[in-house]
Formats: C-alpha cells, structure tokens, sequence
C-alpha cells in the first residue's frame, strides 16, 4: 500500500536492490584465512615444519631485516617439509601478501607421522604466506617471497 502512493521510491528501492546484485555480494572474497589461529593445536600435531627446496629439502635465504619471510627464485619448485606427531589432514594454502592477495594454491594433503614433504609449485615474483590450516583451525603461518 506505501508503495502504490509513492511509486518512485519503489523505483529507487528496486534500482539500488538490482545495483546491489550486479556488484555481487557483500561479504568479503574467500581466503584461506578464515579459520581461526591456534597457535597451541601446531605442537598438538607437529614437531616443526618449513618452506623449502623441493629438490634439496634445504630452506631459502632469510635476508637479514627482511621482514618478507625466505627469499627463493621463482624458477624454484618448493615443499612443505612437516614433521607429523602422527598422521593429519592439513590444508595448505599460498596466498598472495600483496594488494588483493590472490589465492594461489589450496590443496588438502595426508601427511604421514614422522618426517614428509608436500610438493608444491613454483611462483611468480611476489611475497607470499602459506596458511596451514588443520580441522578448520590455521595453525601455521609461513611467509616467502620470490623474485
């Protein structure tokens, strides 16, 4: 009834509604971040883990006062090096560190106890964070960049 009275503002309502739906959704775009961090729930299930060469199972360079995390090539194939308290379902996550932060692998693995490598991929020159997320809970964080 309000609206047969005053047609323009159910024009201006259903202009801003289908404005609203072209944009797309409100919430904020996916991220493998959304899980909350439990630093504790790491040592429940790992004894250490870190980014390497997939090829050597050596780490990259940690410049110092270099606040990017290790530095590699992008011509690098890189691993998760884990060692597991016992077998785990971890998802691994690399995000971009830059403006938009891209999503740029997401994977969920099976490591075994003891010690294992996740291969990953190699990657464009940027800074990066690997989120390693276990029953929905972010329990690492590891940065690198490549350039």
């Amino acid at each position: 009834m309000f609206f047969s009275k005053n047609p323009r503002l159910l024009l201006v309502i259903s202009a801003l509604g289908l404005a609203a739906l072209a944009c797309g959704s409100f919430a904020p775009p996916e991220s493998c971040a959304n899980a909350g961090f439990d630093e504790e729930a790491f040592d429940t299930f790992f004894n250490s883990m870190q980014i390497v060469y997939a090829g050597t199972g050596e780490p990259g360079e940690l410049a110092e006062g270099d606040d990017r995390g290790l530095r590699f090539s992008t011509d690098d194939q890189l691993a998760v090096l884990v060692d597991s308290k016992g077998e785990t379902e971890v998802t691994i996550c690399v995000e971009q560190r830059k403006g938009g932060g891209q999503i740029v692998y997401n994977q969920t693995h099976i490591v075994q106890g003891g010690e294992s490598t996740v291969p990953l991929i190699a990657f464009d020159s940027d800074p990066y964070v690997i989120r390693v997320i276990v029953n929905e809970m972010l329990v690492k964080s590891l940065t690198f960049y490549t350039d």
